[in-house]
């Protein structure tokens, strides 16, 4: 099973670093099996609670990646 190398953790634990509200969502593919992780400050959580986020002006950014 494909696991998040240890400088990419370095670097989620970075970003969550000091932000109590933060929940950063990392999801990826492999094996055609997806996989979605759910770090806060403290580290990983539970994945199996459904979060809910605020989406803004970075989605027409995302859209025109798509296209």
């Amino acid at each position: 099973m494909f696991e998040i190398s240890d400088e990419t953790l370095r670097l989620i634990n970075k970003t969550c670093k000091g932000k109590k509200h933060l929940k950063l969502t990392v999801g990826y593919l492999t094996d055609n099996q997806s996989i979605i992780k759910v770090y806060n400050e403290s580290g990983e959580i539970d994945s199996s609670k459904k979060y809910h986020y605020e989406i803004g002006s970075i989605t027409k950014t995302f859209t025109v990646s798509l296209l």
